[in-house]
């Protein structure tokens, strides 16, 4: 389960409980990633050009056809807010691929391209910064950036077409062994 909707009705002018949204509920609700519950309506078919144009303005709406085959006779339905008494309630899942998602976004190689980025030394003492270069010849290498002459080296001779560049990614940590 990833998340569940918490049907609640108003009693005595306090919010209570009421159900949770079954999966027939499910096909009429939307739920945003900020958890906004929305609601489809199906309404009734419009016959006043005026109606039809202000209707037709809103993001919420949508066309589900025309009564009889007639185009003034416009059928449709409106995504309407029900955050006030429907909440979503989020499973332990979510939590656990979120975690999943910084985890791997942390490992993502992210691609800088040269010369308009270099390389920084992580320490003060570094010279060369292993990275992994992409040349303008379409191969990717693994190389070192040399902080004193700019330049990227691989096998001690120097690389002249890079085009990006990119930091290694942290290598693989078994646990218990930190």
């Amino acid at each position: 389960m990833i998340y569940r909707i918490r049907i609640m009705r108003l009693e005595n002018g306090v919010l209570v409980f009421d159900r949770y949204a079954t999966e027939m509920n499910l096909l009429d609700l939307r739920v945003s990633t900020d958890g906004k519950v929305e609601k489809l309506v199906r309404c009734k078919w419009l016959e006043s050009e005026a109606e039809r144009h202000e209707l037709l303005q809103k993001p919420t709406t949508v066309v589900l056809g025309y009564h009889n085959n007639a185009c003034h006779n416009l059928i449709y339905a409106e995504w309407i807010d029900v955050s006030a008494t429907h909440f979503v309630e989020w499973g332990e899942d979510v939590d656990a691929l979120r975690s999943r998602i910084e985890e791997l976004e942390k490992q993502t190689i992210v691609w800088h391209r040269y010369p308009d980025e270099k390389p920084d030394p992580s320490h003060e003492y570094e010279a060369n910064i292993p990275v992994i270069i992409y040349s303008m010849n379409g191969c990717t290498y693994f190389a070192d950036y040399n902080i004193d002459s700019g330049n990227f080296w691989r096998y001690g001779g120097k690389e002249n077409n890079v085009s990006h560049w990119a930091y290694l990614p942290e290598p693989p940590r078994e646990e218990g062994n930190d």
